[in-house]
C-alpha cells in the first residue's frame, strides 16, 4: 500500500505540468477576448540616499487598471492607468522629506497583433507626471515635478505555461522644479525591460522582472543609469468569509539610480514591499494573459526622481 501510494503521488506530480499545458493550449485556440485587470496594493518603501542625511521609510500604495478590446481575430488595443504614491505625497514641508519619489500617475495605450498560441508583437505609447523632493544646494530641498512621455515596442512569446515579455521605449521628459532652481533638469532617455511569468496553475503565477534605463540631464551634467528589479507571487485564497475567493499577491521592487547628483557620483536606491489584490475579468489569470489584458508599462515616474540638485557634494 505504501509503495502504491508513493507511485500514485509521483504520477500525479508528473501530470500537473502536462495538465496545465493542455489547458493552456485549449484556451489559446479560442481567440481574443474583452478583458480587464484591476490591481491595488499597499506596502512599505525604504529610501536610501547615498551621501545625504535624508534616508527614510514611508508607507506606499499603488493602483492600476487595464482594459483590452479585440479589433479582429488577432489585433487588439489595450488601455492602462496607473497611480502610485507614498505618505509624503501631500506633505508640503520639503525640508522634512526624504529626497526621492512622492507620487506618480501615468496612462498608456498598446496596439498589438497576437497569435494566442505562440506570440505577440506590438507598439505602445503613453504619458504621465510625477512629483519628488530633490536637493537644491547644501541643506535645502525643493519640490520637482516632471511631465513625461514614452513610445516603444514590445513582444511576448508563449511557451506552455510560461510567458516571456520584452519591452523597449524612448522617454521624453519636460518640466522644471517648482521653485525655479532649473539647473540639472532631466531631459530624455530610454529603457529596456524583460519579464518572465510562470503560471503554476491558471490562477497562480510567479513573476520576475528586470529593467535598465538611462536618463539624460540638460547641459554638461552626466546622465544617470537606472536599474530596476522585482519579483511577485500571485495566488487565490479560497472561501474567505463574506468575500469568497480572494486573489492576492505579494511583491518586491528595487530601484537603483546611479549617478544621481550634479557631478554624477552619488546613488539613490529605494526598495518597496507590496501586498495587494489583482482581479481579472473574463477569464482566469492565464487566460487573460494569453488572450486579453496581458500588457503593462513600468512606473516611469518612480525612477525620474534623482536628487540632481545645484551644488550638492556628497
Amino acid at each position: 500500500m505504501k509503495k502504491f501510494g508513493a507511485t500514485s503521488a509521483i504520477v500525479a506530480a508528473l501530470a500537473v505540468p502536462t495538465n496545465i499545458a493542455a489547458a493552456a493550449d485549449y484556451d489559446r485556440q479560442l481567440g481574443l477576448i474583452v478583458s480587464g485587470v484591476v490591481e491595488s496594493w499597499n506596502g512599505v518603501q525604504f529610501i536610501d540616499n547615498d551621501g545625504a542625511s535624508s534616508d527614510d521609510t514611508v508607507l506606499a500604495s499603488g493602483h492600476a487598471l487595464r482594459l483590452s478590446l479585440p479589433l479582429g481575430d488577432n489585433l487588439s488595443i489595450q488601455m492602462d492607468a496607473d497611480f502610485e504614491w507614498n505618505d509624503k505625497a501631500f506633505d508640503n514641508d520639503s525640508g522634512a522629506d526624504p529626497f526621492g519619489p512622492r507620487y506618480s500617475v501615468q496612462g498608456a495605450t498598446h496596439l498589438s497583433w497576437r497569435d494566442p498560441a505562440s506570440y505577440l508583437l506590438g507598439v505602445f505609447g503613453g504619458a504621465g507626471g510625477n512629483s519628488a523632493v530633490e536637493l537644491d544646494g547644501p541643506g535645502s530641498s525643493v519640490f520637482d515635478k516632471y511631465d513625461y512621455g514614452f513610445v516603444g515596442g514590445e513582444a511576448q512569446i508563449y511557451l506552455s505555461n510560461i510567458t516571456f515579455y520584452a519591452q523597449a521605449a524612448y522617454l521624453h521628459v519636460g518640466g522644471s522644479d517648482e521653485f525655479g532652481a532649473g539647473d540639472g533638469q532631466i531631459d530624455d532617455g530610454f529603457y529596456g525591460r524583460g519579464v518572465i511569468r510562470w503560471f503554476i496553475d491558471h490562477d497562480t503565477r510567479l513573476q520576475f522582472e528586470g529593467l535598465y534605463g538611462e536618463i539624460n540631464y540638460f547641459g554638461d551634467v552626466p546622465s544617470y543609469d537606472v536599474a530596476q528589479w522585482g519579483v511577485r507571487f500571485d495566488t487565490t485564497i479560497d472561501a474567505v468569509p463574506v468575500v469568497g475567493d480572494l486573489p492576492v499577491f505579494v511583491g518586491y521592487r528595487g530601484v537603483l539610480r546611479d549617478g544621481c547628483n550634479d557631478d554624477g557620483t552619488a546613488d539613490q536606491t529605494d526598495h518597496t514591499i507590496m501586498v495587494g489584490t489583482s482581479i481579472t475579468f473574463s477569464g482566469s489569470m492565464l487566460d487573460v494573459d494569453r488572450r486579453g489584458a496581458t500588457l503593462d508599462a513600468p512606473n516611469i515616474g518612480n525612477y525620474l526622481t534623482c536628487f540632481n540638485g545645484v551644488g550638492f557634494v556628497p
